[in-house]
């Protein structure tokens, strides 16, 4: 039986994680990361302040209580099953 995530939306997909999106936050520069994602990167980054797939400086003040992306959320919980959802 295949996974429902084998057929997820490559665009409701962490390029970090490789997972669906999990408290997605967008940047000015466009790219999206889970917020867990996006902060452990930005804590091993060198500047600690670059979007980590095009190195963009992130305008968010605090990644840590920046509001998730309504959309890409709402998107994710129509395509990813409750329980996965609940469980990550």
């Amino acid at each position: 039986m295949a996974s429902p995530l084998e057929s997820l939306d490559p665009d409701l997909q962490c390029s970090i994680c490789l997972d669906f999106y999990f408290e997605p936050l967008t940047l000015k520069c466009g790219h999206t990361f889970c917020r867990a994602c996006l902060l452990q990167s930005t804590k091993l980054a060198p500047d600690g302040r670059s979007c980590p797939q095009c190195r963009a400086l992130i305008a968010i003040a605090d990644p840590l209580t920046h509001p998730a992306d309504a959309v890409i959320t709402a998107s994710v919980a129509k395509a990813v099953p409750a329980a996965m959802i609940e469980q990550r």
